[in-house]
């Protein structure tokens, strides 16, 4: 939901399942240690999630994970 992890400072890595359907403005706001997110789908999945842009580029995005 909006807002789901902002403000999370604990959190360093998100897995996240290929089912994600949007993601929205502020998930990842103050979210300081968050250096990777693992996503089950393909990058053209990913890319077809609205607001994928809001992830900053300090984040790694790995692609085709199963964890």
């Amino acid at each position: 939901g909006n807002g789901a992890i902002n403000n999370n400072k604990d959190i360093k890595e998100l897995y996240l399942p290929n089912t994600i359907h949007q993601i929205h403005d502020d998930n990842f706001v103050n979210c300081d240690n968050l250096t990777t997110i693992y996503y089950a789908g393909s990058e053209e999945q990913w890319n077809s999630i609205p607001n994928t842009s809001v992830v900053p580029e300090s984040i790694s995005l790995v692609f085709n994970t199963n964890s």
